[in-house]
């Protein structure tokens, strides 16, 4: 019997260890496509070491028709500065009966997804996670160092008739350890790394200037978690409006990293010193700003005026580290415009997002 084609679109860290992973447990065939062409060119011998430690040899597709051709699971493993491109060139290929799975989704992308496929989306599974179920870090050549599994990860499917499908799809490629949420918007809400992330820059900002090896945990400080905590606040009273219950930021480390449940700032002590490999950013040039900020606290910015939720300390980060680095950093989500957020109304967010696809007319 032949294995079942898995196309993992990105061939950065995440997409080097989802592939080694899956070649390791050889029930699946992954094969990797860079959707900029600037990646992989041929088949490939990855290198993996930390969690795994294989070398695989791994089949790249170099055409997006080559690539979706007889794929039964897509899993989206771009930076999501790269979503809209990659959703277009997709799109098109894509048939009745395929997964599609987003790794790890920001700014309601599988919204985006489900708009340009038109009247065929609705038999596309489409599906995602608030994070990745494999840390993974891409060295040189086409090494990759996966730094952990995690314990547990999030599911939802965006049509909630496809949620069998989505949940059995993630648990055959990455194992059991995965939590079915009712409604993609929960998945939205359940990101906390652009919370976290934007927390730890605004407080630790010219280390990274200053190009600094300084650890990522260990730098959250008690004035960092202290923001922390009130976005989280923030996060959690907009999913609270939309009937959701998501994870907090200490459920976040328990499921991540298999931390005991304590104080924000004991667990991130105790994660600096369990995973000291875990650098901070040594420039500002990093995904950390400029993937985070625009695809991830905006939109949620968006989508907590579309509920009358404010976000008073979300809206202050963004205020501070767009003027720290010099951007717009609204400006720059092609999605936000795309799909008209500043236009959502309370009616229209009301936590099952059919109310936005029908104003589409993909519904």
């Amino acid at each position: 019997m032949s294995q079942p084609k898995v196309i993992i679109i990105g061939t950065g860290g995440i997409g080097r260890a989802y592939a080694a992973f899956l070649a390791s447990e050889v029930r699946f065939k992954p094969v990797l496509f860079s959707p900029s062409g600037k990646g992989l060119k041929t088949s490939c011998v990855i290198k993996s070491t930390g969690y795994l430690t294989a070398t695989l040899e791994i089949e790249v597709e170099t055409s997006w028709e080559g690539a979706i051709k007889d794929a039964e699971i897509i899993i989206i493993a771009t930076a999501a500065n790269g979503y809209k491109t990659t959703f277009d060139n997709l799109a098109p290929y894509l048939f009745e009966g395929q997964t599609v799975l987003i790794s790890a989704q920001l700014s309601f992308a599988s919204i985006y997804l489900r708009l340009i496929l038109g009247s065929k989306g609705s038999k596309i599974f489409i599906g995602a996670w608030p994070t990745t179920p494999l840390t993974g870090k891409a060295r040189d050549g086409t090494s990759v160092h996966i730094g952990s599994r995690r314990n547990e990860v999030d599911v939802a499917a965006l049509d909630p008739g496809h949620q069998a499908v989505i949940l059995q799809k993630s648990q055959a490629l990455f194992g059991s350890h995965f939590n079915l949420l009712p409604r993609m918007v929960a998945i939205e809400l359940s990101n906390l790394n652009p919370e976290i992330h934007a927390a730890n820059m605004a407080l630790n900002f010219t280390r990274a200037e200053w190009g600094e090896d300084w650890s990522n945990y260990g730098c959250q400080t008690r004035g960092v978690i202290s923001i922390v905590k009130r976005t989280s606040a923030e996060r959690l009273a907009v999913a609270k409006s939309v009937g959701q219950y998501v994870q907090s930021a200490e459920e976040h480390y328990h499921k991540s990293f298999g931390l005991s449940y304590n104080d924000l700032c004991i667990m991130a002590e105790q994660l600096a010193q369990k995973r000291p490999e875990l650098r901070g950013p040594t420039t500002t040039r990093t995904r950390f700003l400029y993937e985070d900020l625009p695809y991830g606290i905006h939109p949620l910015i968006a989508f907590a005026k579309s509920r009358g939720v404010p976000t008073p300390h979300f809206n202050a980060l963004a205020l501070l580290l767009s003027a720290a680095c010099g951007e717009d950093f609204k400006s720059q989500n092609e999605l936000v415009s795309a799909l008209k957020m500043d236009t959502w109304t309370e009616e229209m967010a009301d936590g099952d997002l059919r109310p936005i696809l029908e104003m589409y007319g993909v519904l």
